[in-house]
């Protein structure tokens, strides 16, 4: 039976929550890479069982609750899948791709399966006082988590961050703004969640390497395509007033050029930009970043995601098809009008068609590309 890997998080350490919440919040087929201390998050053992792990491994994320009344508390955040590891100067770096935040039939069912389960096997736990940062292994392997802990479907996205904002660390104060956020890019005409590379295309070194290829967004370079905000702002509940604004930077190749504004005004809210990819971009690589702040002056110590999400251009089967048709009706069109050049008489017929036929492939590469004559 195949292991899963544990992966447990506390942003216990300011520093640390804004990756904590990346991590929350990245979208489902992105990637992320985590660092760890050898010999104090992560045991030699775990280090080696990671050398011999193949990518689309399974994994799990655990958030963990170190000031929870009667001991640690075990939060369950999202599945994912192994891409690759990496030991390096003491630090072990371990990059995986994320899927779905699973719904919890009961909360405090999925705590006592870790307090069983993975704690034995060396999980974080409390050792004299929560701050005591020599408080076990944040990752391990261990068994898979019982399926019978989630329901078979839906989306979890919510119901955890909502669980997550009650936790200490990331619990909204007078010294501490915490927003929740998710960025999902939809295909307009479709409605539905585009895709990203899936881990089989990556091709990724069976050596551990400096170099990872992670999954990108694969977008059509002739669809249009919407960026989704969803986000949970828990200081709404006190303060109904309370606005946060936020952009979304799109890079040279994407339209339109200007950043996207919006802002987080509401308790829990989805808002919607489109964009697509210039179609005469050469860029192999895009970007979309998602971006909060800055906040007001009144709202303290801004913690929020930073997500960035990383786009290949795709060329779709309808444009290269049309790029065919152009290069066909050129050359036909040349070929005609060389033949009308060496034809006598008063009317040449290729001699107008050939032109005219080449002038049309034109104004079919004008349309399909976005070119407009003026």
């Amino acid at each position: 039976m195949t292991e899963t890997l544990h992966i447990f998080l506390s942003g216990f350490r300011r520093a640390y929550r804004v990756a904590a919440l990346n991590a929350v919040c990245a979208p489902i087929g992105s990637s992320q890479t985590f660092e760890y201390s050898l010999n104090k998050n992560i045991s030699d053992e775990i280090t080696n069982k990671l050398s011999k792990m193949t990518p689309g491994g399974p994994v799990f994320i655990t958030f963990v609750d170190r000031f929870a009344e009667g001991g640690y508390r075990y939060l369950p955040v999202r599945h994912g899948k192994f891409l690759a590891a990496l030991n390096d100067s003491g630090k072990v770096q371990i990059t995986i791709c994320f899927g779905i935040w699973p719904v919890l039939k009961a909360p405090s069912a999925f705590n006592q399966w870790a307090i069983q389960t993975l704690v034995p096997l060396g999980a974080p736990r409390l050792v004299e006082k929560p701050s005591n940062e020599n408080d076990g292994a944040y990752v391990l392997s261990g068994s898979a988590v019982d399926s019978q802990l989630f329901e078979p479907s839906g989306d979890g996205w919510q119901a955890v961050v909502e669980r997550l904002s009650e936790v200490e660390v990331l619990k909204t104060s007078d010294s501490q703004t915490v927003i929740f956020a998710r960025l999902d890019v939809l295909e307009v005409n479709t409605n539905t969640t585009a895709q990203w590379d899936p881990i089989s295309s990556l091709r990724i070194p069976k050596k551990p390497s400096r170099y990872v290829r992670k999954p990108m967004l694969r977008l059509k370079r002739s669809s249009s395509y919407r960026a989704r905000v969803n986000y949970f702002f828990p200081l709404q509940r006190a303060n109904q007033q309370a606005e946060v604004p936020y952009s979304l930077t799109l890079s040279a190749g994407l339209e339109p050029g200007a950043p996207l504004l919006g802002s987080v005004a509401a308790l829990s809210r989805a808002q919607e930009f489109d964009f697509k990819i210039a179609s005469l971009t050469q860029r192999s690589r895009e970007s979309i970043q998602l971006q909060f702040g800055p906040a007001p002056p009144d709202l303290k110590g801004l913690v929020a995601p930073h997500l960035e999400l990383p786009i290949e251009p795709q060329v779709s089967a309808a444009l290269l098809f049309w790029i065919v048709v152009i290069g066909l009706l050129w050359i036909a069109g040349s070929g005609i009008a060389a033949q009308a050049a060496e034809t006598t008489g008063e009317f040449r017929f290729g001699f107008y068609v050939g032109p005219l036929i080449q002038y049309l492939g034109i104004i079919a590469m004008f349309r399909i590309f976005g070119i407009k004559i003026t």
